[in-house]
């Protein structure tokens, strides 16, 4: 028995692309919990608002509707609808630099070395014939 290759033919990968793009829109038919409340929010909101129903008033209409919900998760997701409305229209700067404002602006002088006598540092001599500098690490014990 031999095995069957799983490949496409261009033309069949060209009409599948067009059936693909021509699909009409699938409407959504159930929804979950959190989508139902989505969807009532505005609804929600102004019954509590205007006709001083409170969230223990719906969950028995929701529940009649085939959406089991407590007070609490109701509440939560109420609330969670309102925190997403409060932080939708922000538009955060992306920024890695985490340095405070008074750091910004330092100047190099301010790492300089008072005593340069008590720390012991390579000196650097030029050569003569304009080259690269030479690095003398002894240069503090051979009597500066």
């Amino acid at each position: 028995m031999t095995k069957q290759k799983n490949t496409m033919t261009k033309e069949n990968l060209d009409r599948l692309t067009e059936e693909l793009a021509a699909l009409p829109v699938k409407e959504q038919t159930d929804f979950n919990t959190r989508e139902v409340v989505e969807k009532l929010k505005v609804e929600l909101q102004y019954a509590m608002d205007e006709k001083r129903y409170t969230i223990e008033d719906f969950v028995p209409m929701l529940a009649k509707r085939g959406t089991k919900v407590s007070p609490s998760t109701l509440r939560a997701y109420l609330q969670d609808n309102e925190k997403k409305k409060a932080k939708a229209p922000r538009n955060r700067k992306t920024s890695t630099n985490t340095a405070k404002p008074d750091m910004v602006n330092i100047k190099p002088d301010v790492f300089k070395v008072e005593d340069e006598q008590t720390h012991s540092a390579p000196t650097v001599s030029k050569k003569p014939n304009g080259g690269l500098p030479d690095f003398d690490d002894n240069a503090d014990t051979q009597g500066a």
